[in-house]
């Protein structure tokens, strides 16, 4: 038994998170990194249901606390449109000059419409003094430009906006989740059981020192509960011992101990 609404459901999740995914990794942003909001354009009632099923899943993925669907793009993603010479060219040949100054001079409406249309798989009549054109699905490329504060990126007929403004806060949120990744991987290369409980120690200086002081100041026991540290201290550089390990740690390094109890 095959559950189309499924499949569809699943194709959805993973194009709109690996769209997500790499506008991150256009501006260098690690996924460990969280970010507040992703905006989806719905461009139907059915797409929308859809990504409402896999919303949890999506930004579990990209780690992204919120999704936002928006039904009115205008003043937060400018798209462009541009038409497809190698379909339209075989209907309409000797029109395509009139054809080919006209689309990118349309309105962000009719852009918007005529996307819709292509999604839903049908046809758009488009009126041009020349006579009709009946846009198929395919016959036009639409982009979206990044707004400020934000990554646009479009795929077919999905479009989504990243919020890549990192506040403190999330700032704090994705120290706490590098601290996590680098202790536990001085777990493993220790040899220690999953289930041992150790007592951590970080050594550190300047900037370094100062964010990760910030984030423990919040995320302190989510940090030992991760990690099954009993205790995590903050000590200067200088106080680390001989068998601290380095690790790289934004622009610089620090050092960590890590002892079983």
């Amino acid at each position: 038994a095959i559950d189309t609404d499924l499949e569809e459901r699943m194709d959805l999740a993973q194009q709109c998170s690996s769209m997500v995914l790499s506008l991150r990794k256009k501006v260098g942003i690690p996924v460990r990194q969280p970010l507040q909001k992703v905006l989806v354009p719905v461009i139907s009632d059915k797409v929308r249901g859809q990504l409402e099923h896999v919303k949890a899943l999506i930004l579990g993925e990209v780690n992204v606390k919120e999704m936002e669907f928006i039904a009115d793009t205008e003043g937060l993603v400018v798209k462009k449109i541009k038409p497809n010479f190698k379909t339209l060219g075989k209907v309409y040949g000797p029109r395509m000059k009139e054809i080919a100054a006209a689309i990118p001079a349309l309105d962000q409406k009719t852009i918007t419409a005529i996307q819709n249309a292509d999604a839903a798989g049908e046809s758009y009549t488009l009126s041009l003094p020349g006579g009709d054109v009946v846009l198929q699905k395919g016959d036009c490329i639409i982009t979206s430009e990044d707004m400020p504060g934000w990554l646009v990126t479009s795929q077919d007929a999905l479009t989504v906006a990243l919020d890549i403004e990192i506040t403190p806060a999330l700032r704090q949120e994705g120290h706490a989740r590098e601290l996590i990744n680098r202790i536990q991987n001085l777990r493993k290369e220790s040899g220690f059981d999953v289930t041992d409980r150790i007592v951590t120690a970080l050594y550190a200086d300047g900037p370094a020192a100062e964010a990760i002081a910030a984030s423990l100041a919040h995320y302190s026991d989510y940090i030992a509960s991760q990690t099954l540290s009993r205790s995590i201290t903050l000590l200067g550089a200088s106080e680390a011992p001989a068998e601290a390990a380095e690790t790289e740690w934004e622009d610089t390094n620090i050092l960590i101990t890590v002892s079983k109890l």
